[in-house]
């Protein structure tokens, strides 16, 4: 049995319990990057105006007009959305200590389960990490998966320790599927990238770069999932604002364009446990169609479908007009969804 979880920006934003504070919605991130008094800084009215509006529009037009500029902006996002952190009573941990104990309870029984994410922050892998479960990611260039568990699981968590002292108190180890170890594995796919996904190439071989006219990718190589955030941190110091990290620009098409084929790696393997799936949860995530690389997949799946989010009639005409038929609301918010999708789980496994 496969078991797939998809979040989207309303999922964080309505965590709560993070440090410094829950990641914006889409339309309060350029808000937030502004205060930051980096690139965001520099836009004249009209851009900013565009941003305002609705940050796609921005960005593409921040693309047309000085697209010399991207990776300066990409890199500031990264460095924004690596500061969040859970607290003990984030909905993520909640939900992945359910899951985890779930799984421990069935043994040999559990299901496959997959945490898929829109988003660029990295409450989820904290949530696995710090309730003693590992995060797995598609490694392409092996047969062994990227792997990252903590040595000292919740000890800081448990005590309401947040911020950089979970860093400077936990240890973290980069382990192979093959570890063996206590815990539970998660397959964490990040659909449009990671704070924490580099250019696997010494940060200091590239310097004053400058990038014009890119229709694909300015640097192609592999990418190397980077955790915890100190390590991620570590690169961008010894690297300069000409290397970004592999998240795609916030507009229609969601080009990546640094290390863009591993994003496409997780995608792929989205659109595969997808259609092997028993059940798919949708949570804080609103369709939209020019994502095919997700929407589509997900209309062709013929598993059980739960959706937690603001919009569901906007859910259920979606699921009418590609003939879904086994679909489900189950709550407006995560906080609500957790109790029913402990239930949905019972339902699937009794």
């Amino acid at each position: 049995m496969t078991i797939v979880f998809l979040f989207g920006a309303g999922a964080s934003y309505g965590s709560s319990g993070c440090y410094p504070e829950c990641p914006p919605l889409g339309n309060r991130l350029f808000p937030e990057l502004l205060k930051k008094r980096g690139i965001a800084a520099t836009f004249d009215e009209e851009l900013r105006r565009l941003f305002d509006e609705n940050f796609e529009k921005g960005m593409a037009r921040f693309i047309e007009t000085r697209d010399i500029d991207i990776p300066v902006l990409l890199r500031e996002m990264g460095e924004y959305f690596l500061q969040f952190e859970p607290s003990p009573d984030n909905l993520y941990v909640q939900l992945v200590q359910k899951l985890s104990q779930r799984q421990t309870s069935l043994e040999g029984l559990a299901p496959r389960i997959v945490l898929a994410t829109t988003n660029y922050e990295l409450l989820l892998e904290h949530a696995v990490t710090g309730s003693g479960g590992m995060v797995m990611y598609p490694n392409p260039n092996s047969e062994k998966d990227f792997g990252f568990v903590s040595l000292r699981p919740l000890q800081d968590l448990a005590q309401g320790v947040v911020g950089a002292a979970i860093q400077r108190h936990s240890r973290f180890a980069n382990v192979s599927r093959t570890f063996s170890l206590q815990s539970v594995a998660y397959e964490v796919l990040k659909l449009h990238g990671s704070c924490n996904f580099f250019p696997n190439i010494p940060p200091e071989t590239i310097r004053m770069a400058t990038f014009k006219g890119i229709g694909g990718q300015a640097i192609a190589a592999p990418a190397q999932p980077l955790y915890p955030p100190d390590v991620a941190w570590n690169y961008l110091e010894r690297s300069d604002a000409s290397i970004a990290p592999a998240i795609a620009m916030y507009a229609e098409g969601k080009r990546v364009l640094f290390s863009g084929d591993y994003v496409l790696e997780h995608q792929k393997r989205f659109q595969s446990v997808v259609e092997e799936a028993n059940k798919n949860f949708l949570i804080g995530i609103r369709i939209w169609r020019p994502d095919t690389h997700i929407w589509d997949h997900l209309a062709e799946s013929k598993a059980w479908l739960g959706y937690v989010g603001f919009e569901p009639d906007e859910f259920h005409s979606w699921c009418t007009e590609k003939k879904r038929t086994d679909h489900h609301f189950l709550a407006r918010s995560f906080k609500d969804a957790l109790p029913l999708i402990e239930q949905a789980l019972d339902a699937a496994t009794s």
